[in-house]
């Protein structure tokens, strides 16, 4: 088996004897950058999905994380999903969104973005389901500029009335989650990559108490066209520090949730808009690939 895999990719291949082995399987393994993965793994905290992807992939990046955000890979794009799956699944769960909230049953917002900008993944019918923010002691901080606007029965009421909302809720939840991020701490010490910052900000917030039941964070430069390894050591390079980040960042929030005594009730899952080509390209990379594997991490993920 190794060596169909070493003769697809001979110039990126990982040598056997550094691939980091997974207690009760020898047909897979782990980038020896991943340890931290491995011992998660062992521990009973990680699961892997293999080979995950979906009919007549579309290898554009932008297509495919549509697909991939909204669940619906329909040809015709005129009759496409506008929804997120996430939104599609706070709408059934929390119905008169956003009017209607925060109520008693659910004081906090529905989803929370670590994000500049607002993905397709939480987004509803008509109005986001979540709310993106970067800093939460820096989150916005404003005066509704359009409070004092009347809603008449003017062309533009609709779009009056949908800016009236997005601005109120975002006041109101703004409030709520610097309160939240300001009552707790991480307790785990944390790599210094971006995503391991987003998860740091996801555990102060679980750990300040919101009832928040989606939350998103995202992390790039893994479209290894070129360079993905060093031509002199395999196992380093790009790709090799891609995977430590990863690896180090989760195990560092997982970490955080025990200490924190929340690992209970969180789960955690990645994806991508696809995977890589089994066979490497002539440039030490690899080309975009229909299918990739699923990380799992959680307490309870067996």
């Amino acid at each position: 088996m190794f060596a169909n895999y070493y003769n697809a990719r001979p110039n990126v291949a990982i040598q056997q004897s550094r691939v980091l082995r997974m207690d009760g399987t020898d047909r897979s393994g782990l980038h020896p950058a991943m340890t931290e993965m491995q011992n998660m793994y062992n521990e009973g905290k990680v699961n892997i999905v293999q080979s995950v992807g979906y009919p007549n992939q579309d290898f554009s990046h932008f297509r495919s994380t549509d697909i991939w955000m909204t669940g619906d890979n329909n040809t015709d794009r005129f009759n496409r999903e506008k929804r997120g799956w996430m939104g599609r699944y706070l709408e059934t769960e929390y119905p008169g969104y956003p009017d209607a909230y925060p109520s008693t049953e659910m004081p906090d917002p529905l989803a929370i973005q670590i994000s500049s900008v607002p993905t397709v993944t939480v987004q509803g019918s008509i109005f986001s389901m979540g709310l993106s923010i970067t800093d939460p002691e820096n989150i916005y901080n404003f005066t509704n500029p359009f409070s004092d606007y009347p809603l008449t029965s003017i062309p533009a009421n609709k779009e009056l009335r949908f800016l009236r909302v997005v601005s109120e809720k975002t006041k109101i939840y703004s409030d709520i989650i610097r309160a939240a991020y300001r009552r707790a701490g991480n307790m785990a010490t944390y790599p210094q990559n971006g995503l391991a910052q987003q998860l740091q900000i996801v555990a102060r917030l679980i750990k300040g108490g919101l009832k928040t039941r989606v939350y998103t964070v995202s992390t790039g430069g893994f479209d290894t066209h070129k360079r993905q390894v060093n031509a002199s050591d395999t196992s380093t390079g790009n790709h090799a520090k891609l995977m430590k980040d990863l690896s180090s960042s989760i195990q560092a929030f997982q970490r955080d949730m025990e200490l924190m005594e929340q690992d209970d009730r969180v789960l955690g899952m990645t994806f991508s808009e696809f995977g890589r080509r089994i066979k490497s390209n002539a440039s030490l990379g690899t080309d975009h690939g229909a299918a990739a594997p699923l990380l799992l991490f959680g307490k309870h993920i067996k």
